[in-house]
């Protein structure tokens, strides 16, 4: 975003040429009084191709003020002096080969502009009236937004951007609410908000955190109607974030299934064609409910998937053409099922303490880490809330499970996701 402009020089006159200096000198006044920018620093005078006059330069609405014009004279060519008060100087009538100003580089480091970017600066006002080679000045290119910083800055149209991201409530708080970690390994992880939000009922429970198109993020949440466990629940719901501290309650859906007396632990899932779930245990059952916008504020009726009765905390992933279910049977363990449709039939290929995960373990949540590496999340009770359990071999083996370093207990049933 430079301005550049080209002037060509004058020999002195002779003392047989005075009548025609002074006509020449008031063509040049007029077109110095025409073409002169306002409130621009004077050029001055120069040896060979002439430096530019300030007045070429951009003002970047995102943060900064650019550089000056790179270009502003013309080759072989010296400059005026500028007249008083700050005005350019003018071209004369007969210039040839003018070139345009290239114009300053955007500033780096600058928020997202708010207008429509650079402001053109007076070396980029059009040069004289048409004359071989010359070229009206291009004017200030439109300022880019800036890039999202490290540690969480808004990126242009989304939310924050985190490496990992962890949501679970604490069911020994005197109030159970959404509380977000994050972290840059999926294993350390530090608070980044204990947000407040409890959803419709004022109690929270189970939350599982999504990210979705619209650069939003999602939890889909039990809502218990007090404090207790297992009181009678018959719907869950659904609230939405762009900061991942201040949330809104988007939808409450409806179990829609007769008699019921739980719902519980509502698991996102993002089908191989781009179709949105919520995957919930209904009174020992696991049904799916379809999104059926992209905003999240409908849901299908539910569907049995197939799994139970005498299962709950469902979490599913694809692998390939295979899903993958991690499902607690109500006797103690987090089992492994198999399928090649959402909604069964399931073969359950590792059953019992299959993993070496051991009892009393629930919640699970599986996070693909990239590299080869699965990792299992769960909720071990009094053992240490949250742990984690890695698989290298596609889910055959597994290591011992640890508690998570930092989080400690208390802090239950989280869902880990990638944050960007």
């Amino acid at each position: 975003m430079n301005e550049e402009h080209r002037f060509l020089g004058l020999a002195t006159p002779s003392r047989t040429g005075v009548g025609r200096l002074g006509a020449l000198a008031t063509f040049l006044a007029a077109g110095l009084s025409a073409c002169g920018s306002s409130g621009g620093t004077p050029s001055q005078p120069e040896a060979s191709g002439g430096s530019p006059g300030t007045g070429g330069g951009l003002v970047d609405h995102s943060g900064g003020a650019s550089a000056p014009g790179t270009g502003g004279s013309s080759s072989g060519g010296s400059t005026l002096p500028m007249a008083s008060g700050g005005s350019s100087g003018a071209p004369l009538p007969a210039t040839t080969g003018g070139q345009p100003s290239n114009g300053g580089a955007v500033g780096t480091g600058g928020s997202p502009s708010a207008g429509t970017g650079g402001r053109s600066g007076g070396g980029g006002a059009p040069g004289a009236p048409a004359q071989t080679g010359g070229t009206t000045g291009n004017g200030g290119t439109p300022g880019r937004g800036g890039m999202p910083g490290a540690g969480g800055t808004p990126a242009p149209g989304g939310g924050p951007s985190y490496p990992y991201i962890f949501s679970v409530f604490n069911d020994s708080a005197p109030k159970s609410d959404l509380i977000i970690y994050v972290s840059n390994d999926a294993l350390n992880f530090t608070l980044l908000y204990d947000t407040g939000f409890t959803g419709p009922t004022g109690f929270l429970r189970d939350p599982s955190i999504m990210k979705h198109t619209d650069g939003k993020f999602y939890v889909a949440f039990t809502t218990p109607p007090d404090m207790g466990c297992c009181g009678n629940d018959s719907s869950f719901s659904i609230a939405s974030s762009s900061n991942l501290k201040d949330w809104t309650n988007v939808v409450t859906v409806p179990s829609g299934v007769p008699g019921v007396k739980n719902t519980w632990a509502p698991e996102w899932f993002k089908d191989r064609d781009g179709s949105v779930y919520a995957i919930v245990n209904v009174d020992g059952k696991s049904y799916r409910y379809k999104a059926m916008n992209d905003s999240l504020t409908m849901f299908s009726g539910p569907t049995w998937i197939g799994i139970g009765p005498g299962y709950i905390d469902t979490f599913i992933v694809t692998v390939g053409d295979t899903y993958h279910a991690f499902t607690k049977n109500n006797a103690t363990y987090i089992e492994h099922a198999t399928s090649a449709s959402l909604d069964g039939p399931w073969d359950f290929v590792g059953m019992n303490d299959w993993a070496g995960w051991g009892t009393h373990k629930e919640a699970g949540a599986m996070l693909d880490l990239g590299n080869g590496t699965w990792r299992f999340f769960c909720d071990a009770g009094s053992a240490g809330h949250e742990m984690y359990s890695d698989s290298k071999d596609m889910f055959m083996t597994w290591t011992a499970p640890k508690t998570l370093p930092a989080v400690g207990n208390n802090i239950s049933h989280g869902t880990v996701i990638k944050g960007n």
